[in-house]
Order: structure tokens, then sequence, then C-alpha cells
């Protein structure tokens, strides 16, 4: 993947805002989980579509 350090740097911003969540499940913050778990799932969006973006590798063309 050429790309891993971006991906990466986006998987570490996903368990970040997953650590919000956390945090506001604590405090029953209903409207600050929702907004928090949409940027999550558009941000999961963002890596999704980076991973497919990327070339396969022989190892990954040979199981197919």
């Amino acid at each position: 993947m050429r790309q891993r350090e971006y991906i990466n740097n986006q998987l570490d911003k996903l368990e970040a805002k997953m650590k919000h969540i956390d945090f506001y499940a604590s405090r029953n913050d209903l409207d600050n989980i929702r907004i928090v778990l949409a940027e999550c799932l558009d941000q999961l969006g963002e890596v999704r579509a980076s991973v497919e973006r990327e070339p396969l590798s022989p190892e990954e063309l040979n199981r197919k």
C-alpha cells in the first residue's frame, strides 16, 4: 500500500472518536454520541475508499 501512513492516521482518528463515544455514553449524552458517530462513519468511508484505490499486491492478484 502506498498510502499506509494516511490510512494509519485515519484509523488513529477513528480510534480517538470511539473514545469520545465511550465518554459521552458514560454521561448518557445521546446528542453528542450521534454527532461523533456520524463523523466516525464518514471517516470510515474515507478509509474504505482509500483502501479500494490502492493497487493490489501480487499476493492479492494470485488469490483472484
